[in-house]
């Protein structure tokens, strides 16, 4: 049985290439696999709200707090944090501006959620969002 995308006895978030919809996020979401984590868009009802390129990062091993993160979780998070807002507008077509709020983490029971995975999320801002023009 998997939860939250999570493979029955295992630790990590198992999302083989081209297979996403096994648990739950099409293909058109995902947008790429970080050694330690993915990196996926938002619901399209969640972007309408947060921006078009707003995304999720959502850690391959399975753990309820981000104070859990391995030294390496952690290093791999500044590969993402560097290169995830610029690959999340690439997804969708919009042009990012170089900058971004986030990653924000929100995790565990106090959070409302009740199967372990540490996520975090990525806003970027984009030109396409602005009121005015970027020079």
């Amino acid at each position: 049985m998997k939860k939250f995308g999570l493979e029955s006895g295992s630790s990590v978030l198992y999302m083989p290439p081209g297979q996403h919809e096994s648990v739950g996020i099409s293909s058109d979401r995902y947008v790429h696999e970080y050694r330690h984590w993915h990196l996926i868009l938002e619901s399209e009802e969640n972007r309408q709200k947060r921006g078009l390129a707003a995304g999720l990062i959502i850690a391959r091993r399975q753990l309820m707090f981000v104070t859990e993160l391995s030294a390496a979780e952690w290093q791999d998070l500044r590969n993402v944090v560097h290169d995830g807002p610029e690959k999340l507008c690439d997804k969708v077509g919009v042009t990012f501006t170089g900058r971004f709020s986030g990653p924000e983490f929100n995790n565990g029971e106090l959070a409302g959620q009740s199967d372990a995975q540490v996520h975090g999320h990525l806003y970027p801002v984009i030109v396409e969002q602005l009121p005015f023009t970027i020079s």
